[in-house]
C-alpha cells in the first residue's frame, strides 16, 4: 500500500501563489484598525486552503482581538475575523492548551482548526510534534469540538494499541472520539487477524474495525 501523505495543500498553494491577484505590500499602514509593518490585500478569492482570505500582514506590535493577543504575521478574512496568527500569550480553547508562540488557525465561526506548536506538546494523551515555523510549521488539526483530528507524532507511538510512525512524513488521523482512523505502521503488526508490515498505511472505521479497503 502507498504511504499516507498529504500533498494537495502544497500543490494548491503553489498554484495559487503563481496566479493570485494581490496588491503590492503597503508599509507602515493601518487596515481595519490594526497597525502593520507591512500588509497586502488579496483581490478576489483567497488561497485554496482559505478562500475567504482577504489580507496578510506583519503586525507592527502585539495586538488584542476578541480577547486574545497576537504578534507577528496575521491572516484576516473579509469579515474582519482572524484566519490565523501567532499567540502572544498562552491561552486555552475547548480544553486545548495553546502556549505562547503557537500559530493558530480559526474557522469562520471562531473554532480552532489547526495549531502549529512551537515545541512538542502532549495533547489529549498523544505526544504531538511541534517546531518553529509559524504558519509554515508542523500542523496539528482539530475538530470544531476541540477534539484532536490529526497530528504528526513526536516519535513512534502507540494509538489504540497500534504502533504507528511518528515523524514529519506520516500523518496520524483520529476519529472525533480519539480512536485511531489512519496512520502508518512503525513495525510489523497483526491487527484483527491480518498480518501487516512495517510501513503499511492502515485505515480503521469509527467502530475500530479495519476499513473495507484493508480487507484482503
Amino acid at each position: 500500500m502507498r504511504p499516507h501523505r498529504c500533498r494537495f495543500c502544497i500543490v494548491a498553494i503553489a498554484v495559487w501563489i503563481g496566479g493570485s491577484g494581490c496588491h503590492q505590500w503597503e508599509h507602515g499602514t493601518e487596515l481595519e484598525g490594526v497597525r502593520y509593518q507591512k500588509v497586502r490585500v488579496i483581490e478576489g478569492a483567497g488561497s485554496p486552503v482559505e478562500p475567504s482570505l482577504y489580507s496578510i500582514g506583519l503586525l507592527d506590535g502585539p495586538v488584542e482581538i476578541d480577547g486574545r493577543r497576537y504578534f507577528g504575521w496575521m491572516h484576516r478574512r473579509r469579515d474582519g475575523s482572524i484566519a490565523g496568527s501567532t499567540l502572544a500569550q498562552a491561552t486555552e480553547v475547548s480544553g486545548v492548551p495553546l502556549p505562547q508562540g503557537t500559530w493558530v488557525a480559526w474557522d469562520g465561526a471562531g473554532a480552532l482548526v489547526r495549531a502549529h506548536f512551537p515545541e512538542n506538546q502532549r495533547i489529549q494523551g498523544n505526544e504531538v510534534r511541534g517546531g518553529p515555523g509559524g504558519a509554515k510549521g508542523v500542523s496539528t488539526g482539530f475538530y470544531p469540538s476541540g477534539a484532536l483530528r490529526s497530528f504528526f507524532g513526536a516519535e513512534d507511538i502507540e494509538v489504540d494499541g497500534v504502533p504507528v510512525q511518528g515523524d514529519v512524513f506520516h500523518l496520524i488521523d483520529l476519529h472525533e472520539d480519539g480512536r485511531l482512523k489512519r496512520a502508518t505502521l512503525s513495525q510489523d503488526f497483526e491487527l484483527q487477524g491480518q498480518a501487516l508490515s512495517r510501513g503499511e498505511s492502515i485505515e480503521l472505521a469509527a467502530d475500530g474495525s479495519l476499513a473495507p479497503s484493508m480487507n484482503r
